[in-house]
């Protein structure tokens, strides 16, 4: 008699179609996420009572004890870049306090053995307007990108940069595109081994702690 054989599988959710998928963290299993803060009593942990989709998420909240202006707390995960050096990454967010954040940011930082690509768009829920970062260094308006976000539901970001030639080329914030063609990333001397960076940061705007939920970070190529 045959052995019967058992497949499990996943629901991922949020998966694009017609293009590779390079990087996708459900944070169903480990968090593989390092971060970085104002230090205190910063909660960062897989959360196995909230997700977008499956059994989890991972929950960001700067400092209570303590709390102050501009307190952060970001993490990254380290992947690479493709050949056709085109990232073109995802992050399901949730904000139950955007009253208390001073904005929420997400990056894809290149490093190219001698310099630091750095792609980064924030989001400021006072003016519900996207800001892009570029040299100078600046923050930049991204114009018509006001967009008053529920703190009741799931959002997504996307964000795609042609690293080659060190441009941005467009963000998606729900249902909105933002075509930033030609404008470039910010960039510095940074002489540190080659690798791609992913990271999402929230920082307060007063004296009182900031959260996150995150879901189902990915990212794809053409």
């Amino acid at each position: 008699m045959g052995k019967e054989y058992f497949r499990h599988t996943i629901t991922r959710g949020l998966i694009p179609v017609g293009e590779d998928l390079l990087f996708f963290d459900g944070f169903e299993n480990l968090n593989n996420w390092t971060k970085s803060g104002s230090g205190g009593d910063e909660i960062f942990e897989l959360d196995p009572h909230f997700a977008f989709s499956g059994k989890q998420s991972l929950y960001l909240k700067t400092r209570t004890t303590n709390a102050a202006e501009n307190d952060f707390l970001y993490c990254d995960r380290p992947t690479f870049l493709p050949p056709t050096m085109i990232a073109k990454a995802s992050f399901i967010w949730y904000g139950p306090t955007l009253a208390t954040a001073k904005n929420i940011s997400f990056s894809i930082a290149f490093y190219d053995g001698g310099v630091l690509h750095e792609a980064t768009v924030f989001h400021y829920p006072a003016s519900n307007k996207w800001f892009y970062y570029t040299t100078g260094p600046s923050e930049v308006e991204i114009p018509g990108s006001e967009l008053d976000l529920s703190v009741n539901a799931w959002h997504r970001l996307q964000l795609a940069v042609d690293f080659f030639n060190s441009n941005y080329l467009y963000i998606r914030s729900d249902h909105k595109e933002h075509i930033l063609t030609g404008i470039p990333t910010y960039k510095s001397t940074a002489v540190v081994e080659s690798r791609l960076i992913l990271r999402p940061k929230i920082t307060t705007v007063g004296a009182a702690p900031t959260d996150l939920h995150l879901d189902q970070v990915f990212m794809t190529e053409d």
